[in-house]
């Protein structure tokens, strides 16, 4: 990393004429690509952050749920000031709106030490920052609700969920099939042949990876 980039990072070296070095992080701020700014602060506004993207995220790639979207007569709610994004959130989420709030939003809140451009903070706007809560696992997979307190402790949880590791293999199945409209099938293979077709080895083996399809006839050569 370069010292440009410590900013992002508490108590890494800062300044744009450092070297690259190596640097080793608080395992109790970061946990690995969950944690990675540019991954964190996908869904953020510019200048807030959106706990509610972020654990849809987090389902639909971990999990591979599909999240349905916001009902088309949804009304934009203004954020009292004041109070954190995740107290907003729960204060004005009602009616119809809560029973996939209910789902999506725990998760999300669980990033809550990272601000709107990925940055570990230690508290917002001031106050303190709960990044506690309870993850529930779909129907289709295995095991309870998830208790966390923080996106370590979170990524922890999820590393032992039988559905994520077929959902992982699933994403890495798709990639390697040439992007995400091959989800449906590569979801299918991997609950067939488990979680072992995740790994590169298993993926050049396939039929899709050693042979080449016929060109469709409206297609050029």
């Amino acid at each position: 990393m370069r010292g440009a980039a410590g900013p992002w990072y508490p108590g890494q070296p800062t300044g744009r004429g450092a070297e690259p070095a190596k640097f080793m992080l608080d395992p109790s701020q970061a946990c690995g690509v969950l944690t990675q700014p540019a991954v964190v602060a996908t869904h953020d506004f510019a200048t807030r952050t959106t706990p509610t993207g972020r654990g849809v995220d987090l389902l639909e790639r971990l999990l591979c749920e599909a999240i349905p979207p916001p009902p088309a007569n949804m009304s934009v709610v203004m954020f009292p000031a004041g109070i954190t994004v995740r107290q907003a959130i729960e204060t004005t989420t009602s009616g119809q709106c809560a029973s996939c709030h209910r789902i999506v939003d725990p998760p999300g809140f669980a990033f809550g030490h990272f601000d709107a451009v990925g940055s570990f903070q230690k508290t917002e706007g001031g106050l303190p920052v709960d990044t506690g809560g309870v993850l529930s696992l779909p129907a289709s997979a295995t095991g309870g609700p998830v208790p966390f307190m923080g996106v370590s402790d979170l990524a922890r949880e999820l590393a032992g969920v039988p559905q994520v590791r077929t959902c992982f293999a699933a994403q890495w199945l798709a990639f390697s099939l040439g992007g995400f409209d091959s989800m449906t099938e590569a979801r299918s293979d991997t609950r067939r042949e488990g979680a072992r077709a995740s790994t590169a080895a298993e993926i050049v083996r396939r039929p899709h990876t050693r042979g080449r399809a016929t060109r469709p006839a409206h297609i050029p050569a």
